[in-house]
């Protein structure tokens, strides 16, 4: 069923085509970054009980106007997510020194795509997307704070290398007359696949929530 969520999604992305061959587009290209909160929904776990984590996400977009209302935009992120979690560390004879929080430290190729239609008039719009995003996952580490004197672990071949999932948001952009804009908006991303192994006792996905600022540049009519 998740899967069938993650298509749905992206033929929502699809919708915009039919606006997209009768309209005037024009195309702009910029920078965003921000922070995230994350945290892991795990089914049916009574062993792993996760918090939310604050990561970050940046990156590049792309851009397709299609007139005043519609945006179809394409984004290339680096995003940390995951989740911590409170244990015991013990040395190497199995003797309890501390507890604290270790952290689960996912960093993905986000791929994004996303639908836009927005309100406003002027050089200032704003409004409501949606659409979906895969993922590649780049690494995966285990990290343990350093006053208990052990080292991070790193765990990337544990888990599936890809992700997928839903998105949607709320943007703001303020534009000038020199063809630059700025933006800011909130996101939510769901997971919409398994992020463990198959062969896994543990089913679970990726949520987040971020806060990202950004600039673009038109080019283009």
């Amino acid at each position: 069923m998740r899967h069938a969520h993650f298509f749905y999604a992206l033929a929502l992305c699809t919708m915009a085509i039919p606006f997209m061959a009768n309209a005037q587009l024009s195309w702009s290209a910029g920078f965003l970054l921000g922070p995230n909160v994350s945290n892991e929904r795990i089914r049916e776990n009574d062993l792993l009980d996760s918090e939310a984590k604050v990561g970050y996400s940046l990156g590049l977009n792309v851009a397709c106007h299609t007139g005043n209302r519609m945006v179809v935009r394409a984004e290339a992120l680096l995003e940390q997510k995951g989740s911590r979690f409170k244990t015991t560390f013990v040395n190497d004879e199995g003797i309890s020194i501390s507890e604290g929080y270790a952290r689960k430290q996912f960093h993905y190729l986000v791929l994004p795509l996303t639908v836009q239609y927005r309100f406003g008039a002027g050089n200032f719009r704003y409004g409501p997307y949606a659409g979906a995003y895969w993922a590649k996952l780049l690494s995966q580490k285990l990290v343990v704070p350093a006053d208990t004197n052990q080292s991070d672990q790193d765990l990337t071949d544990s888990f599936k290398q890809s992700d997928a999932g839903a998105i949607a948001g709320f943007g703001l952009e303020w534009a000038t007359e020199e063809g630059l804009s700025f933006s800011l908006d909130a996101r939510y991303s769901m997971g919409l696949t398994n992020y463990f192994l198959d062969n896994s006792i543990f089913d679970g996905t990726h949520q987040s929530l971020a806060l990202l600022a950004g600039f673009r540049f038109a080019f283009g009519k």
